[in-house]
This record gives structure tokens, sequence and C-alpha cells, in this order.
């Protein structure tokens, strides 16, 4: 319950203090939050590669920006194609993921789903389902 508490003051405190609404995906720490585009569905984007990681995202997401470089190094050290979703720009993807709270973290493999993490996990949480 402790760790709950924790977590949801965390959130409510990064909701507050991060920029809400910018156009540009820019941090103000000046950091890149490229979203990769999704073309098509994200299932057809999942049977093109052999392992895929999408993160489901917001700007003013304080646990996503948590995670930002975690999944950077997952890029670098892995083989794996990641697909990143900004939340307020496509929602229809999230409400079909049935994304309740980001940041959300879905892992495919030849295609298929084989794990969904959420909030802001260790680098091992997310690799354990390669």
């Amino acid at each position: 319950m402790k760790n709950a508490l924790l977590i949801f003051a965390a959130l409510v405190i990064g909701f507050i203090l991060l920029p809400h609404g910018k156009d540009k995906e820019q941090a103000d720490d000046g950091a890149k939050t490229e979203a990769t585009p999704v073309q098509g569905s994200l299932a057809s984007v999942a049977r093109q590669h052999d392992l895929v990681l999408v993160d489901f995202w917001a700007p003013w997401c304080g646990p996503c920006r948590t995670m930002m470089p975690v999944v950077e190094q997952i890029e670098k050290k892995y083989d794996v194609h990641v697909v990143r979703i900004n939340v307020d720009q496509r929602p229809e993807l999230a409400r079909e993921y049935g994304v309740r709270g980001i940041p959300t973290f879905l892992i495919f493999k030849d295609g298929q789903l084989v794990g969904r993490e959420v909030g802001a996990v260790p680098m091992s949480k997310l690799t354990g389902h390669f």
C-alpha cells in the first residue's frame, strides 16, 4: 500500500510540474522525445520485425520521461525495433491495445504479443520478455 501511495504521489507531482500542451515534443531540458511514426496497424509493424518494443507514452508523463533512457539503452543493446506512441496524438491505438496507464510497454515477438508492462520498471523486467 505504501508503494502504491508513493507511485500515485510521483504521478501527481509529475503531472503538475511537467509542461502540458507543447506543440513540439521536446522536454524543457532540451532532450528530444521523438515518436516513431506508426504507419498502418501496430500489428503489421510487429509482423515486420522479429522483436518489437512498443512504448505508449506522453511528454507530460514523469515516469515516461524516466523510462526514456532505459528504452534507448534497450534499443542499443538488443536487436529490437522500438516504436514510441504518444497517447495524446494516437488515443485510438491506446484504446485498441487497452492502455489504461502510461508508460505502457508491449513486447511483440514474431508478430505475437508476448509481454505487457505498465509503469517505470527496471530494464530487466522489459528484457525478460525477449
